[in-house]
């Protein structure tokens, strides 16, 4: 591959994330305020994000394993756009009945939240043949798109009607599929020879899992996501409540999401300076500290303006995380690898996090929820020590 394609490739791969990451954020940042002002109260809103995130507990492990072993990643995410950019409308016409409304969020739901571990797979496989592609800086121009059009969304939304939402998540899907389209396709590291058999998805989870510096990893980042996804989910919420509206939800993620492109753009040279090792436990302990900072919010404004520790935290733990999973784990299994972390991560996180937040709510105020997610990661910091240490 020439200078001059390896350019254009690592054009291509910051344009899928630039585009899909906006989509992303039309969509699913402002799916509890789309359904909040539709009359769902709630706990039909936590039920919501409870079945997206265990429907993607299932959708990421699988789709993973099919990108390692099947599918190129880049069939996988081309077929999974065309499914998510017309299934996103079908909300909209059923949003009336709440098992029709489900079923449209599950179906974007499973594609578009498993996109995010194949989308990081397949940047860092190309990275093998093409030295010009920067994960941090293709995922950093995703940053700053989610942070663009969480500003801008949110204000269209608060003018025009909170539908809008389905129109703005597929114009943006399908840029990005053009994207996914033009950038080169990685062949399926773990795709069994001819005569050979098939590595199982059950033979693969435990051969990731018998190695204790993936497994004592998965269970930190566990600990600490806990309290970050439960951030994610009723930061809407907790904003309505002191009185907001889906403009400063928009403020509010962009807040979030504005610092983490300068942060990732600088990453590489903070990676080679300091070593994964110690980036990986200075974003762990950054999350923490994003996570007790939520037990001193008082107002709203300070809601919207304490998401900021979004950007460091986030800018530098997200690719510490794909770059410890690369080095931990065969690039036969790096597609389930990554997919399997995304999941925990996301879907089992959301889950759980999302489950013990609306039972603890029912007898506590946010302020005390959030001290003792605090807590659990801090204690999983001593997880990640074993990890890093093994």
């Amino acid at each position: 591959m020439d200078l001059k394609t390896q350019k254009r490739q690592y054009f291509y791969i910051c344009m899928v994330y630039l585009f899909y990451y906006a989509g992303y954020t039309a969509y699913f940042s402002f799916l509890t305020v789309f359904l909040k002002g539709e009359g769902y109260g709630t706990s039909d809103i936590g039920l919501v994000m409870t079945c997206i995130s265990l429907a993607n507990l299932v959708s990421q492990p699988l789709l993973g394993q099919l990108g390692d072993t099947r599918f190129s990643i880049k069939r996988i995410v081309a077929v999974g756009m065309c499914v998510t950019i017309p299934g996103a409308f079908l909300l909209g016409a059923s949003v009336g009945v709440f098992l029709l409304a489900l079923g449209s969020i599950l179906l974007v739901a499973f594609f578009d939240y498993s996109m995010i571990g194949l989308l990081d797979t397949w940047t860092n496989l190309s990275k093998e043949e093409n030295p010009r592609i920067n994960y941090s800086v293709a995922r950093g121009m995703g940053s700053f798109s989610s942070a663009v059009a969480a500003l801008l969304i949110g204000d269209a939304l608060a003018r025009f009607g909170n539908d809008k939402i389905f129109l703005f998540h597929g114009v943006f899907m399908a840029a990005a599929f053009v994207f996914v389209l033009l950038f080169r396709e990685v062949p399926c590291a773990g795709k069994a020879r001819s005569g050979e058999r098939r590595e199982s998805m059950g033979e693969a989870l435990r051969s990731l899992f018998r190695n204790r510096k993936y497994r004592c990893y998965i269970i930190a980042i566990f600990m600490v996501n806990m309290g970050w996804r439960s951030i994610i989910t009723y930061l809407p919420v907790i904003l309505l409540d002191f009185g907001g509206n889906s403009s400063h939800q928009g403020i509010a993620m962009a807040v979030c999401t504005i610092g983490i492109a300068p942060v990732m753009f600088v990453y590489p040279r903070l990676l080679k300076r300091f070593g994964i090792e110690r980036m990986i436990q200075a974003g762990y302990l950054l999350t923490i500290v994003r996570v007790f900072s939520i037990c001193l919010v008082q107002n709203l404004w300070m809601m919207v303006w304490f998401q900021a520790f979004e950007a460091v935290s986030f800018g530098i733990l997200q690719p510490s995380m794909i770059e410890y999973v690369t080095k931990a784990t065969p690039a036969k299994n790096r597609a389930l690898a990554v997919t399997v972390a995304a999941a925990v991560q996301m879907a089992l996180c959301g889950t759980v996090g999302n489950y013990l937040a609306g039972i603890f709510l029912e007898y506590f105020n946010f302020h005390l929820l959030f001290f003792a997610f605090g807590c659990i990661g801090t204690a999983g910091f001593l997880v990640l020590r074993r990890s890093v240490k093994a």
